[in-house]
């Protein structure tokens, strides 16, 4: 089967679901933060920008080099290319969480490189569309809508942190009946979603 032939059809209700959902676990995951976290990060940044390099230079460079050895479909070498020009996601947090990871370091990464995503991802994705052009040709063009990006990231990680982190300075007795079933929730949606 040719995955070009394949076409995904979500409603914007499918969508919209999609994202409440994960901002949900993003708002479940940040119900442990505390600004001080996020401020002995930025005090200590050599993490983050380690983090932000490998995010945002290394990843896109290192599928390029695997298009170019493995040569999948065109539409799929443009695929995994969008899919590592992207910052990291909610899921990436989820998962430090679960891992008793440094939670505040995994959103603080994914919110500068989110933050910084609406000028950095299509740059990137134009460079390495256009080298991927020489090495695999498509007739495909992708743009990259900066007002959908800015709203998304407001929705999915933004709101949702700083709602979590107020609840937890504000409502401590909530949050901490909160935590549990809203874990739980989490491994749901990922379960369902996979």
């Amino acid at each position: 089967m040719n995955p070009d032939s394949i076409q995904l059809h979500l409603s914007s209700d499918s969508l919209a679901i999609f994202n409440f959902c994960m901002a949900l676990v993003i708002f479940g995951v940040s119900l442990d933060l505390d600004w001080g976290k996020f401020i002995r990060v930025l005090r200590r940044p050599r993490l983050l920008i380690v983090g932000l390099f490998s995010q945002i230079l290394l990843l896109p460079a290192a599928t390029f080099l695997l298009i170019y050895l493995v040569k999948p479909y065109p539409s799929l070498g443009l695929g995994m290319l969008l899919v590592a020009c992207c910052p990291g996601g909610s899921v990436s947090n989820f998962y430090t969480y679960l891992a008793r990871g440094n939670v505040a370091l995994s959103i603080s990464l994914t919110a500068v490189s989110t933050l910084l995503s609406p000028l950095l991802t299509p740059l990137n994705f134009a460079l390495y569309q256009e080298l991927l052009a020489g090495v695999q040709p498509s007739s495909e063009r992708l743009y990259i809508p900066f007002r959908e990006m800015v709203y998304t990231v407001s929705y999915l990680i933004i709101v949702p942190v700083s709602l979590g982190i107020l609840c937890r300075y504000y409502l401590p007795w909530l949050t901490a009946r909160m935590k549990q079933p809203l874990k739980l929730l989490s491994l749901i949606i990922f379960s369902y979603s996979s």
